[in-house]
């Protein structure tokens, strides 16, 4: 059991966070809950499948089920780019690496609160979207400041319409964050969501084997365009909350 402290999530949240990550045939025991309810006000921990006692034990325990968590994986050399959709999102679409701080604050500034509200930070009524937003985009401000990840902006006619924040993960593509800006949503542009680092391959300075990224059921129209796309499910997590007042 991994028990992280998240003392950056107090400027985000207002509040002392802790997740809690099980390994496989893992369980939690009922001391361990009294010692993060002593210690922390906002709990999250992260379940294998296939333990229905600790389920059981962390509802019992007022813990909320707030989402379930799937690891993607598809090949680089997988990916389809004559396929019909793909096709007709990629027709003067162009990709550039954000990696000046003048470009970046042009970035931050597109992001909006109705970019993540599938979030579970974004749902969650204790926090909502407001939280949420601000809570992603501190943390776009940390990478960026550390250059601990590669931040790339799609665009259309000169138009800015979505970005994504990836990790250089040895062979791997880790697509960490990323979404459609506002004045573009319900355009037909959902796909390049999960085509987005593909696509982007020629901006990028390493050749990678694969793209790997994590997305919540929450959002089932995006987990249906993962699934249009042939990703791998590699992992699946289930997630609780509980906060303490």
């Amino acid at each position: 059991m991994k028990i992280t402290d998240c003392f950056w999530e107090k400027k985000n949240l207002d509040c002392s966070t802790v997740e809690v990550v099980l390994d496989k045939g893992e369980n939690i025991t009922l001391d361990d809950i009294n010692y993060l309810e002593t210690n922390f006000e906002y709990i999250v921990v992260k379940v294998p499948v296939n333990q229905p006692e600790t389920n059981i034990l962390l509802s019992n325990k007022n813990f909320t089920f707030i989402e379930c968590q799937f690891r993607l994986l598809k090949k680089i050399k997988s990916f389809d780019s004559n396929d019909y959709l793909i096709e007709l999102l990629k027709s003067d679409l162009d990709f550039r690496i954000v990696d000046s701080q003048d470009d970046f604050n042009k970035l931050i500034a597109s992001v909006t609160v109705n970019m993540f509200s599938t979030d579970r930070i974004c749902i969650d009524p204790v926090f909502g979207p407001e939280i949420g937003t601000k809570r992603y985009i501190n943390w776009m401000k940390d990478e960026f400041k550390n250059n601990t990840s590669i931040f790339i902006v799609a665009s259309k006619q000169n138009n800015d319409i979505g970005f994504a924040m990836a990790k250089d993960d040895e062979n791997n593509l880790d697509g960490l964050l990323g979404g459609i800006f506002h004045d573009f949503q319900e355009q037909g542009l959902g796909l390049l969501t999960p085509s987005f680092l593909f696509l982007a391959q020629d901006v990028l300075k390493k050749k990678y084997k694969n793209v790997v990224t994590s997305i919540s059921s929450n959002n089932a129209p995006v987990v249906q365009l993962y699934n249009y796309l042939n990703y791998k499910i590699i992992k699946t997590t289930y997630v609780f909350v509980k906060h303490i007042n």
